[in-house]
């Protein structure tokens, strides 16, 4: 019996995320493109749908991005919710206003799929979400 992988199109909209999102974002031909004066423009493949996805973050604040480390094994790093931006300060508490500053959330915003379910206040996007880490630069 053959297996057949679901094309991005007809995954469903589901907002999730999995610990192997970010490196599978990463690892899956990331490219970056720096620039000049206004930051850093990542272009890649959603780790959940493979659709063609891109972010933006400010080049001010950003020398690179990686994976974040493993999460704990009893689950207890909190993710960012779906559609945010920016980097929020950490107040230590643990909730997605309170992302560590060395973090940036990421969300699919792909617009090549029209994913089954997906609720009328998203314009695009499978729902999956994840963190990268990021080096900031010296202020």
């Amino acid at each position: 019996m053959t297996t057949v992988e679901p094309t991005p199109a007809l995954i469903p909209f589901k907002e999730i995320t999995e610990p192997g999102y970010a490196s599978r974002f990463v690892d899956r031909g990331l490219t970056q493109e720096e620039l000049p004066g206004d930051g850093l423009h990542l272009h890649g493949l959603c780790p959940r749908c493979d659709a063609p996805i891109q972010a933006f973050l400010p080049s001010s604040t950003v020398r690179s991005v990686a994976p974040p480390p493993a999460p704990p094994a009893d689950g207890s790093v909190a993710a960012p919710a779906p559609g945010s931006a920016g980097v929020a300060a950490d107040s230590g508490d643990g909730s997605p206003d309170a992302l560590a500053a060395d973090t940036a959330p990421l969300v699919c915003n792909c617009t090549a799929c029209d994913h089954p379910g997906r609720p009328a206040e998203y314009a695009d996007g499978c729902g999956a979400y994840w963190l990268l880490t990021v080096e900031r630069e010296e202020a």
